[in-house]
């Protein structure tokens, strides 16, 4: 937009300044992004790991510890998806129990942790999609990327 600077800060946090802003110093929004050199950017997500799901905000950080303290998850990550809509999506690194129930059948780990977190969460909250996995996956540097867990949810598994 005309008169509006944009720029990518250290935590990939996206960072305004404008005529439009009460002050003449740099905003930074909690949204993440990727700043291409043409000046465009594309928004990745909060920083804060709160989604916005039908006006409600939801802490992805809650439902994992919640999905951790499951005896049959080792960790978790929750995601936002907005293709075709917004939903919450998980991938979870089962313990050996959990893989001895997933060989039981998908569905009935997946019913088994959506109701472990009824108790606790607004059935909102509580991911439709799931993916399990010996660990979740980890780039050169050790981290886990929302790319590389978005990924699983773009393959047919």
């Amino acid at each position: 937009l005309p008169g509006v600077e944009v720029q990518q800060a250290a935590n990939s946090a996206l960072m305004v300044r404008s005529a439009h802003l009460e002050s003449d110093q740099w905003y930074t929004s909690a949204d993440r992004i990727t700043l291409h050199s043409d000046g465009t950017f594309q928004l990745l997500g909060r920083i804060d790991r709160i989604a916005k799901i039908e006006g409600k905000r939801i802490s992805l950080e809650q439902i994992e510890a919640l999905l951790k303290q499951q005896p049959e998850v080792a960790e978790a990550k929750v995601l936002q998806l907005n293709d075709p809509r917004e939903q919450l999506v998980a991938v979870v690194a089962l313990e050996p129990q959990g893989f001895a129930q997933l060989a039981q059948g998908k569905r009935t780990l997946n019913q088994q942790l959506r109701q472990q977190l009824a108790k606790h969460i607004e059935r909102i909250a509580i991911p439709r999609k799931w993916r399990y996995v010996e660990q979740l996956p980890h780039n050169s540097q050790g981290k886990v990327t929302q790319a590389s867990l978005l990924a699983l949810f773009e393959k047919a598994l």
